[in-house]
């Protein structure tokens, strides 16, 4: 989440001024700005994995 202090900033100084100022990292705050979506569709099943022991081991 974006603190509202960074956010006020950026309209004075610019992201890259602020992130630097608060020590955030530009990368997470583009991410936070715009998040990606979740993928549509139902949630797949995991593998077991390989080397994992059967029930009768």
């Amino acid at each position: 989440m974006i603190h509202p202090a960074q956010q006020e900033m950026e309209s004075l100084v610019g992201i890259k001024a602020s992130c630097e100022l608060t020590g955030v990292n530009r990368a997470s705050r583009y991410r936070w700005r715009n998040p990606a979506p979740r993928p549509l569709g139902p949630h797949r099943r995991l593998a077991p994995h390989p080397a994992a022991l059967s029930e009768a081991e």
